[in-house]
Formats: C-alpha cells, structure tokens, sequence
C-alpha cells in the first residue's frame, strides 16, 4: 500500500466517522424537536424546567460522539500503521534461510546477483523469486547441502522441478563450489549452478541426494548433465539454455532417454535394461518444433557430488 492509498483510506474513515455523529446528533435533535414532552428528559408541560437540559444534553451526545471519533480514528491511523508497514518490511526484508547442517558445515552467502551472462541464458533466474521458491521444501533442501558452497545467492535459488518420488530439485547459484583444503582431488567451480536432486535410497540405506555443479561453459556446451543412482532406478538430469524444448541423451552401451524442458531443467530415469551407473556420451538438443538447436557434444569430466544425508 502506497502513501497515496494511505491518505485515501484515512480521508475515507474520517468522512464516514463525521458523517455517523452528524447523523447521531440530527437523529437527536429532532426528538428534541419533534417529540419535546416524551424522553427522561422532557417536562410535562410546554418550556418546562427541564427543557433546556435536553438541548444540553443533544451537546454532549454530539460532543461526545466527536471525541470518540478522534479515538476511533486514532486506532484506525493505528491499524493502518501497522499493516503498511508489516508490508513494507516483508517485502524489503532480504530471505534468509538457514544453510547446511552441524555435520556438513554451514554454507556461507552473498547478496550478489548471479552473472549477468547466466541470466541472459536461464528464463528460471530472471524471473521474480515466488513463495513456491522460498517454501519449506525449498529450506529442507537448503539444510541439507554443505560447506564447499561459498557464497549462496539465497535470492536466486529456484524451484525447478521434483524427482518422480516427489521430491524437491532446487537450483542454487554459489560464487563458489570446492573445497577449503588444497589437494589431488580438491574440486573449485567459480560462478557455479548447482542442482541438488535427491535420490530414494536402497533399503537400509542413508538418504543421498545428487549435486551437480556446472561452470557457464558447461551449460552452452550441452554438459550440465548429472547423473544419480537411487533404489527406484537411475537418473539423468540437467540444466540447458533458454530456448531448448527436448533433450535426447545417450548413455555408455547405447541407452538414450528423452526429456521435456520445464524451468530450464530436464529429467529422466533410464530404463532397466541400462547398466548401473552408465556413462553420459552425448547429448542433442531440440526446440518446441523438434528442429536441432544444439549439435550432440561429447560431455567432459563434470564436478558432482553424491552425499549422504546421514
């Protein structure tokens, strides 16, 4: 609510509170007028001693109804106060979901906006952050990443999709994905777009979620693809530019699975008959009308992590 609407709503309250003791006070007076010799107040006969105090006394119900219209007005100014400005601050008050879990560590964040280049090339990011995008699903799943994510743009985390046992998949754009410590296998992603895709486990299993992280090159090169083995089958899953409708990708041994664009994301299971754990060898993309749009690439070594939850 505007000032403007403010000053609208106030001026309103104000003429229907004034036009309500005027209405008050008339009613009054004209049983003073019209009905003199009936009321507690009235004399029995005509300019009685008791005349004058019913002229009085239509005062103090006029007097009367003007200060209880400034109380009124008071608490109305009041309540209004207080939704207008509840308003403002929720809408300007920055989201500030809790981040990582004791035993994985606590992500740290940024305000910074994603990169103006990824923008240009996901529609999921440029457009405005929605409830759905800021609900509990989306907050358990932010708990349950770790401390390689340095920098989590929380204002650009979205809702993409959920896996086939309903589960939440969240984009989440860090500055940085890797690890503190330096080594052989110390992995380091700057401007990553991580997808976190969790699995249904194996019974007697501990819950494990996927979680990809693609460089910019990686999605226009068709190789933000991932890749998650669960107790209901194995899944592919990925990221592609604006523009894309299809996605054909080919697993090791010739299994190829097709999936439907929805929110820039993409997602698959592969049929039994494909070996555990298949390899990613190509992938092809293809418009609304089915015309190619993306030349089958061959796919390079990708960060990805597969942790448990436990």
């Amino acid at each position: 609510m505007t000032k403007s609407d403010d000053s609208t709503v106030l001026a309103d309250l104000e003429r229907m509170l004034l036009d309500a003791a005027t209405r008050r006070a008339g009613d009054v007076a004209d049983a003073a007028t019209d009905h003199g010799t009936v009321g507690p107040w009235a004399d029995a006969s005509p300019g009685g001693a008791h005349a004058p105090r019913l002229r009085s006394g239509a005062a103090r119900v006029v007097d009367g109804g003007r200060r209880r219209r400034v109380r009124r007005r008071g608490s109305l100014i009041a309540v209004v106060v207080a939704l207008t400005t509840g308003t403002a601050l929720a809408a300007t008050r920055p989201w500030q979901p809790l981040l990582g879990n004791d035993r994985q560590g606590h992500p740290t964040t940024s305000v910074q906006p994603v990169d103006a280049g990824v923008l240009g090339l996901l529609a999921v990011l440029r457009r405005a952050q929605t409830d759905a995008d800021r609900g509990p699903d989306v907050q358990s799943a932010l708990q349950a990443i770790g401390d390689q994510n340095h920098g989590v743009r929380v204002a650009s985390v979205r809702l993409v999709g959920e896996t086939p046992a309903s589960q939440p998949v969240v984009l989440v754009p860090v500055e940085r994905f890797g690890d503190d410590a330096a080594g052989p296998s110390a992995t380091s992603v700057a401007n990553a777009l991580c997808l976190y895709y969790p699995v249904t486990p194996a019974a007697g299993q501990p819950a494990a979620t996927g979680y990809p992280c693609w460089t910019t090159p990686q999605l226009t090169s068709g190789d933000a693809v991932g890749h998650a083995q669960g107790a209901d089958g194995q899944h592919i899953f990925g990221l592609v530019p604006d523009g894309v409708h299809t996605v054909t990708v080919w697993l090791t041994g010739g299994t190829q699975v097709t999936a439907t664009v929805a929110n820039n994301y993409f997602a698959a299971t592969a049929p039994d008959s494909a070996p555990r754990f298949a390899g990613i060898e190509s992938v092809a993309w293809k418009d609304a009308n089915q015309r190619p749009v993306g030349p089958p690439v061959p796919t390079t070594p990708r960060v990805e992590s597969t942790r448990s939850n436990r």
